[in-house]
Formats: C-alpha cells, sequence, structure tokens
C-alpha cells in the first residue's frame, strides 16, 4: 500500500507520523498527482534527489488549495523515515528554495545572518514566485 507507514517507523507521541500533517492535506497529497506518478516507491537516495529539484516550497496552492510537491516529498518523508543524513539534506534544500526567491546581486554573497534574516522573510511572506502557495 502507497500509503502506509514503513513499519520500522518511530512513531511520534505514539502515533503515525504521517499525522504530523492534517487529515485533510493528507488526503489531498495522496489524492495529487505528482504523489502517485513521482512518489511512489520513493527511497530514501531518491528523495534527496526529487528535493533538489523543487524550485520553490509551500503548503497548497489554487483555488482548491492543491498540495504542493514540497508537501508531497514532507509526506512521504514522514512514511519512510530516512537516517538523520538525509533529513538535514532536505532541510538544507528547503533553505536554498526559500533564499531563491530573494533578489541579490549576482556578485553579492549574503552573510549567514543575512541569509536567516530571509528565511524568515520568505517563511513570513506566504507567498511564492509561482503565485499564491501559503505556508
Amino acid at each position: 500500500m502507497a500509503n502506509a507507514t514503513d513499519v520500522m517507523a518511530v512513531t511520534v507521541h505514539g502515533q503515525n507520523p504521517q499525522y504530523l500533517v492534517e487529515k485533510i492535506l493528507r488526503n489531498k497529497i495522496y489524492g495529487s498527482t505528482y504523489w502517485k506518478e513521482a512518489c511512489f516507491g520513493l527511497t530514501a537516495e531518491t528523495l534527496v534527489d526529487r528535493a533538489v529539484a523543487l524550485t520553490y516550497v509551500g503548503g497548497t496552492y489554487g483555488g482548491q488549495r492543491k498540495p504542493t510537491k514540497f508537501m508531497c516529498l514532507l509526506l512521504k518523508m514522514l512514511q519512510i523515515q530516512p537516517e538523520k543524513a538525509i533529513i538535514l539534506e532536505f532541510i538544507k534544500v528547503r533553505a536554498r528554495c526559500a533564499l531563491a526567491g530573494s533578489p541579490l546581486p549576482s556578485h553579492a554573497t549574503p552573510s549567514p545572518a543575512e541569509r536567516d534574516q530571509q528565511i524568515r522573510a520568505s517563511a513570513r511572506s506566504s507567498v511564492h514566485a509561482h503565485g499564491g502557495a501559503t505556508f
């Protein structure tokens, strides 16, 4: 079953880790085309490859509040519970996407403090470049 959590997965607060995502959003993810086509049979290694290909992050978008690819991959990560290094790579990809949305001159490299400020600003803005996705 494609929506089942790995039997070796650690429970979170005594519950299935997928329950960290709200039921309505979970059901929308299970019904999305990206989940059915791209997330079926993903392993920990291929999960990172899909995450690197992301161009934006967010929760849902559009009039029917469709889940973003990021949310689909996040739910898959909760299902398979990869090792800590892969989770940290996923977080780096999320930060890279948040920084990509901010205009910077091509010659300027932001300091770590500027990067943190930009990530916070992106998280607060609730809109990404492709229009209308909320965090």
